[in-house]
């Protein structure tokens, strides 16, 4: 009875240092974005009394909770799509990351990063051009998603899961084409990635990015600011899709890579 009472006790001093230990961890991450963010906002009004430009309340948008997604190549969900849109197919590797499923009806190939193109020979998608697109989306096994874009010959699609990790150059596009229909875009597994934290310092970016400018001889202009992510697709087997800080200003939107810091004007 002793020893059962003890261990229960012994339970209990363990759960609540666990709490403990958890409510600590949980005030250090509010500190440190607390911090974080004052720091921005210091960088911000030094870019201001330098005679650059940045729209009120621009930085207070930013996430400071980021990761890394490594996304390895998954051929069953390659292959799930190709057969949704083809029926049974044979497959055929072309090596440099390039797959290709084909049927008596058509042929999709996907390449690096999980770009594809898919065409259906002589399929017509009709008057109804959005039904067969939503029939088209649905049967390569995308549940959630939204349109994007609708043309007198194309419809856009774009994921939810593209959506709720701002993933740029990430969409579907099904279009009919003289030969039948052609679908394009990149489709990731993304369910199925690794993340890895990264630690943003936005502060030391805007500075670095004022000073940049200023060698250029040029005024920052910066009417929104968030994080978008990029997939690096130079793997054949694996995708990263990296955060970037987007700054979108009058002389056009930029990116700073937020693993390196490394500015890329678009």
């Amino acid at each position: 009875m002793e020893w059962k009472r003890a261990k229960n006790i012994i339970l209990c001093v363990l759960v609540f240092a666990n709490l403990f230990l958890a409510i600590n961890l949980g005030a250090l991450i509010d500190r440190r974005l607390s911090e974080q963010q004052d720091k921005t906002e210091i960088a911000v009004e030094n870019l201001l009394m330098r005679g650059h430009s940045i729209a009120e309340g621009a930085e207070k948008k930013l996430a400071y909770q980021l990761y890394t997604y490594d996304v390895p190549r998954n051929e069953s969900f390659e292959a799930g799509i190709a057969e949704g849109l083809l029926g049974k197919c044979s497959k055929e590797s072309k090596g440099g990351g390039i797959e290709e499923y084909s049927s008596d009806i058509g042929l999709c190939t996907f390449r690096s990063g999980g770009n594809f193109l898919c065409e259906i020979y002589g399929r017509n998608i009709g008057s109804d051009l959005e039904k067969s697109a939503r029939d088209i989306v649905k049967a390569m096994g995308i549940k959630k998603y939204k349109m994007a874009e609708v043309t007198e010959t194309s419809v856009t699609y774009t994921s939810k899961a593209a959506n709720r990790y701002a993933i740029e150059d990430y969409n579907i596009k099904i279009e009919q084409t003289t030969r039948g229909v052609q679908i394009s875009g990149r489709l990731l597994d993304i369910e199925n990635a690794v993340r890895s934290s990264v630690s943003p310092d936005y502060a030391k970016i805007l500075i670095k990015m004022a000073d940049s400018a200023e060698k250029e001889g040029i005024k920052l202009d910066i009417t929104s600011m968030d994080v978008a992510y990029i997939a690096d697709y130079t793997q054949a087997d694996e995708t990263v899709l990296t955060p970037y800080l987007r700054l979108f200003g009058a002389d056009g939107t930029r990116y700073v890579n937020l693993n390196t810091s490394e500015i890329i004007k678009n």
